[in-house]
């Protein structure tokens, strides 16, 4: 479980989401092979006693895989979370939280995912390969850019100008900054991957263009309320060069 965390925490430090939820999926397939090789089913009669520890030693697994995967498996993560006994959200949950003990008393579990029919997944496959077709089989008339929206659901994005008030480094991260952003109507703190590139004394007073109207995500235990813009690998900040002031729209 130690490892898997480290696995996680340096991935998500190198903004790597594959990654993250790969150190996930690779404790879920440890204990799977954990509980497989030891079969409790038939411990339980021979060796009470040893058939519960590797009950408990999986749910502990199970606790952590619950953690580690709440990024991209938030609703499922947190359906297998309750059901474990634990009543709070599996999305606060700190990765220290991970070694901690798992409740002693749970329900029983539910199918966490629906099986997908042949048919249906034969229509996945069709479309997968309708995507990911070569470059030379593509008509002239399709562009390099990936698919495109319409102008109405362009304009559910809900664009302002925000000011910075504050920025801060977050604990035990080398990227993120909790920024502190004034968007008129109210005061946001957003997470953003860009402590590398700016000092936080310098992002004081800056102008900025921020996604109000996405749905709050935790992040490194931390959370964020919506998202500041930026281009490049140098995570250059979209700003303004004229008399906008906090709050007013980006058309």
């Amino acid at each position: 479980i130690q490892e898997a965390m480290m696995e996680f925490s340096d991935s998500i430090n190198k903004y790597s989401l594959r990654n993250s939820a790969l150190a996930g999926t690779k404790l879920a397939q440890y204990g799977n092979a954990h509980i497989q090789q030891n079969e409790p089913w038939k411990l339980k009669k021979s060796n009470p006693e040893s058939a519960a520890q590797v009950i408990r030693d999986c749910l502990q697994i199970c606790k952590a895989v619950c953690i580690l995967l709440s990024p991209t498996m938030p609703n499922t993560t947190q359906k297998i979370w309750n059901e474990m006994g634990e009543s709070d959200s599996v999305h606060q949950a700190t990765l220290a939280e991970a070694l901690e003990s798992p409740s002693a008393s749970f329900q029983p579990p539910s199918e966490p995912f629906m099986p997908i029919s042949d048919k249906h997944l034969q229509n996945l496959n069709t479309k997968l390969g309708q995507r990911t077709k070569p470059d030379n089989e593509k008509s002239s008339s399709e562009t390099s850019f990936s698919d495109r929206i319409s102008f109405e659901h362009f304009q559910k994005l809900d664009l302002r100008i925000g000011e910075i008030l504050e920025a801060e480094k977050i604990s035990g991260s080398e990227k993120l900054l909790l920024l502190t952003v004034d968007i008129g109507s109210e005061t946001r703190r957003i997470v953003a991957g860009i402590q590398k590139f700016y000092a936080t004394d310098d992002l004081i007073g800056k102008h900025v263009v921020v996604v109000t109207n996405l749905e709050k995500a935790t992040i490194f235990g931390t959370e964020s309320d919506g998202m500041v813009l930026a281009a490049g690998d140098s995570a250059d900040l979209l700003t303004t060069y004229g008399d906008s002031s906090p709050g007013q729209e980006v058309r």
